[in-house]
């Protein structure tokens, strides 16, 4: 899966306005925006960590297509019990909001659903973590509307670009990734 090291801020333009010009966490989320993800990530990973939008594409995509397999692999990577299972990559979110997780991840009603799985199984941690991406909309529209004379570029380190191409890649072998 290509993703590129760098973005402009002009491929930041292009990609909000292919976007419908929402907020970055609303383009992740947005089904006909799909396209325009690339530099959005690239941008988050090269300024913040990276995990919350991670979580937010991998759990958007996850409620259209969801899986038990994909549903386990998020709720291993990136929210966990908090107590005995650690996530690899933990969100940030409310310990209310990774107990009502926990409970519709490894809760025997999966049983019932498609697949095996809850669509709503993450509903209570993206609200969660929607909460604290304000901050990262905010100056996701400052870098964007931003006219400065010179081209900022935003580049992605070399372990971070690792660790999000291997999740990118174990996201679209899950069916979870357009």
């Amino acid at each position: 899966m290509f993703l590129p090291r760098e973005v402009t801020r002009t491929e930041l333009q292009a990609a909000w306005k292919a976007g419908f010009q929402l907020s970055c966490t609303k383009i992740l989320e947005h089904p006909q925006a799909r396209y325009c993800w690339q530099p959005i990530v690239v941008w988050s990973v090269a300024r913040y960590k990276d995990e919350s939008v991670m979580f937010l594409l991998a759990a958007a995509e996850f409620e259209r297509k969801p899986s038990r397999e994909a549903m386990m692999w998020i709720f291993e990577h990136f929210v966990g019990d908090g107590r005995k299972r650690k996530a690899q990559r933990e969100v940030n979110i409310q310990h209310e909001a990774r107990d009502k997780t926990f409970e519709l991840v490894t809760g025997y009603q999966n049983r019932n659903y498609r697949r095996g799985a809850r669509p709503d199984a993450f509903s209570a941690a993206l609200y969660s973590i929607k909460n604290q991406l304000h901050d990262i909309d905010r100056l996701f529209r400052t870098d964007v509307t931003n006219q400065a004379e010179r081209e900022p570029t935003h580049q992605m380190k070399d372990l971070p670009a690792i660790v999000v191409h291997q999740e990118l890649t174990r996201m679209r072998q899950l069916g979870i990734l357009f």
